[in-house]
């Protein structure tokens, strides 16, 4: 006879609200998708429109008097969202319009390299500090996730195969969710397009019901049927299968399709002859700036509005000021990440890559008091314009070395001495990786002859024998 147990168990889960989602999904995109977003925004939301477009408000300059309507709600939603967000930052001045002008036709600047799906989402979790067993969790569930962005076998599947319990994949399956494309990482056809929705901040319960009750209905043309069946009009059943038919059901595709051949920096470390030292100056050229309309707002006070359109109004309202606040909270957030790489880097900025101190991704988080997966989500597909070219955030994150003297090395800066080691060599006879290891160590930077070999791999610079063969 089977004997039954009850017991109580103890365990955390990671529960994500939908405005912190749609906070992290818009963290996420890069600048040239951004703008995107906020057109999306702005078409699906009657409230939204863009400031040069307002009836009673000249279009507002000054960066801190953006978003003015919803200061109160954004200050609020900050909070709640994360107390790791420090609201005291300092904001760079803009520039005039000349000068955004002239620094429009230079950031249009390089070619982005493509890489698949998967190599992607291994990447943007290799700069999170998992532990071994939940990175092999990650490793598995994307494998296992195809092209479109759909897994193609069952959590409990990769529970087997990965011997732990199934709380633990959907556990590092929600990371996985939050940190890529929305969409992506999703079980099947419903999960799919409700992810983008809760991205989006259309998370309306009627398209959730049409989501998960009438999908074949939908591919059937049953229109007449959906419609009894949620008790709505025809009309209003196709205002909302126009917000389904705007969803990707391919949500991985986008990693190769319309992508864009240019990259466009989140921002520029400026030398100031003036202040004799570096600046940050934020590029918001090619962010479209919304604001929440008055005269919706005035609705409200208005005795003789129906109660259903104030609760429409109401519901519209909120979710614009979800929006604004939680595009306030990524400018805030690349800022300080940016203003950090900005004040480590100093001796980069003037030297170079043999400069560059390391720094953690948990390390920036430390700093910023913010977390580890806030960084990387800020750093993802973000670039930086510096006086040593364009760079992207995560080139300035690498762990380091510290030589007898105490002095910390990133690994890009010992690369970067291996490179010059090499580029200096005598071409009749090159440098072996043991004599390049006894060069480092008279550095006082102890890293072995296969630690060598496997940097200069890193950077396609042949061996010793070889470049001797070459030259």
């Amino acid at each position: 006879m089977t004997e039954i147990n009850q017991q109580q168990k103890i365990e955390q889960k990671l529960s994500l609200s939908a405005k912190q989602l749609q906070s992290l999904q818009l963290l996420y995109v890069p600048i040239f998708e951004l703008e995107q977003s906020i057109n999306n925004a702005v078409e699906t939301n009657v409230v939204l429109e863009y400031e040069e477009f307002s009836d009673n408000t000249p279009q507002v300059e000054n960066k801190e008097n953006n978003f003015s309507d919803n200061d109160n709600n954004m200050e609020s939603y900050s909070e709640n969202f994360s107390d790791d967000y420090n609201d005291n930052y300092n904001e760079s001045d803009n520039y005039d319009n000349a000068e955004k002008q002239k620094k429009r036709d230079n950031f249009l600047a390089n070619i982005t390299e493509e890489v698949s799906l998967q190599q992607q989402l291994l990447n943007e979790l290799s700069y999170l500090e998992l532990s071994a067993k939940d990175f092999e969790i990650a490793e598995e569930i994307i494998s296992n996730i195809g092209d479109s962005g759909i897994i193609e076998t069952t959590l409990a599947d990769i529970a087997m195969v990965c011997n732990v319990e199934l709380e633990d994949i959907e556990r590092i399956l929600q990371l996985i969710q939050s940190i890529t494309i929305p969409g992506v990482g999703a079980r099947d056809l419903k999960e799919c397009l409700k992810l983008q929705l809760i991205a989006a901040n259309r998370n309306d319960e009627q398209l959730f019901e049409l989501i998960d009750n009438h999908l074949q209905d939908i591919a059937d043309n049953n229109l007449n049927f959906i419609a009894e069946s949620m008790k709505i009009s025809l009309d209003e059943l196709n205002v909302l299968l126009e917000q389904i038919r705007r969803l990707n059901p391919h949500p991985g595709a986008m990693n190769h399709e319309n992508k864009s051949n240019f990259i466009i920096p989140e921002a520029e470390i400026i030398y100031d002859e003036e202040l004799d030292d570096y600046r940050l100056a934020i590029n918001d050229y090619y962010i479209p700036k919304i604001r929440i309309a008055e005269r919706y707002t005035n609705m409200l006070n208005d005795k003789f509005l129906s109660a259903n359109d104030r609760d429409y109004l109401k519901q519209k309202i909120t979710e614009a000021q979800n929006f604004t606040a939680s595009l306030a909270l990524r400018e805030k957030t690349i800022t300080k990440i940016a203003e950090l790489i900005m004040n480590e880097q100093h001796d980069f900025w003037r030297n170079g890559a043999a400069s560059l101190k390391p720094m953690t991704m948990a390390q920036a988080a430390e700093r910023l008091n913010i977390h580890e997966a806030t960084v990387s989500r800020g750093c993802s597909g973000k670039y930086l314009l510096t006086p040593q070219g364009l760079l992207e955030f995560k080139y300035f994150f690498s762990h380091g070395i510290q030589n007898s003297d105490g002095e910390n090395f990133s690994v890009t800066s010992i690369k970067e001495k291996i490179r010059r080691f090499i580029d200096s060599e005598n071409s009749d006879k090159p440098l072996s990786d043991e004599k390049i290891s006894a060069m480092l160590k008279s550095e006082g930077i102890d890293i072995s002859r296969r630690t060598v070999a496997k940097y200069r791999d890193a950077m396609e610079i042949a061996p010793a024998h070889k470049r001797k063969l070459i030259l």
